[in-house]
């Protein structure tokens, strides 16, 4: 905060007490999470004139504190370069379309995030992969760290990886772009969905337990495979169908009411930006 002047410190503070009486939130919580936001390269005027209350109102329908949602929103902003409301519906959306919370969503982003968007991934499409995850009670810290083992792994492949794929019987170049880059998880899901298509419930089931595949991916990477392998694009679509068709409630917002799936964005399109030139 050191480049802010004393006059606009001044202005945080009183939009920070300002907030604390309309709001009930300790003026010091949303001081802090006004901090965040500039930190993260929004301007003091941006923060003031309604991003801070953003963070604030998404932070009381999600049921984190004000400085954790607006650390959300300020990850979300340096890594995927999105705005911070764009950042907030998003993640409501694919909550409202699943069987978690945005609080859930959040401890799983925080973990998953520093590797998604060096893998090819957008805030869309991680939302739409935990979303799918959620569906069959992978949540929070195990789908964040399931997700992140998976991407970490097929991005740079040991041998050992390489084996691990050939027994479902993939290769590293069915992952992969024209451009060496890995492909959006929604794509990722369909190349397993077509490489499992032929086995029964109980060859799909003893994945779990393939040693050579437990040992690259580790149990929380295997369930993830699984998972988006029973889902495939098609799963993955009806998640963007249902964030899609959600739309927030201000007025619920406004008021702080909590519910486990949260009001959600205005607008969405059907499938994630970078995947709609793709036919699958």
């Amino acid at each position: 905060m050191a480049d802010i002047s004393p006059k606009q410190l001044e202005d945080v503070r009183a939009e920070a007490l300002r907030l604390s009486k309309s709001m009930g939130i300790s003026p010091a919580k949303i001081a802090q999470a006004f901090t965040l936001l500039i930190k993260a390269g929004m301007s003091v005027e941006e923060a003031i004139a309604g991003a801070g209350k953003s963070a604030v109102e998404f932070a009381q329908v999600s049921g984190v504190e004000a400085p954790q949602a607006a650390e959300f929103m300020k990850v979300a902003m340096n890594v995927f370069g999105i705005s911070a409301k764009e950042a907030a519906d998003t993640l409501s959306a694919a909550a409202d379309s699943s069987e978690t919370s945005i609080a859930s969503m959040i401890e799983s982003f925080a973990l998953v995030a520093s590797v998604a968007k060096g893998t090819n991934q957008s805030l869309f499409g991680l939302s739409q992969g935990l979303a799918v995850l959620a569906r069959y009670g992978i949540k929070g810290e195990e789908a964040g760290t399931g997700i992140k083992t998976l991407l970490v792994k097929l991005l740079a492949p040991t041998d050992e990886a390489k084996k691990a794929l050939a027994q479902l019987g993939l290769s590293m170049e069915s992952l992969v772009d024209n451009q060496g880059k890995l492909l959006p998880l929604a794509q990722i899901a369909e190349v397993f969905a077509k490489s499992m298509r032929g086995m029964d419930k109980s060859a799909r089931d003893a994945m779990l337990t393939n040693e050579a595949l437990v040992n690259v991916f580790d149990v929380r990477g295997i369930r993830v495979i699984h998972a988006f392998a029973e889902q495939g694009a098609k799963g993955f679509a009806r998640i963007a169908t249902a964030m899609s068709t959600s739309k927030p409630s201000r007025a619920a917002l406004s008021a702080g009411v909590r519910h486990g799936a949260a009001p959600t964005a205005q607008s969405m399109s059907l499938i994630d930006p970078q995947d709609r030139h793709t036919t699958w």
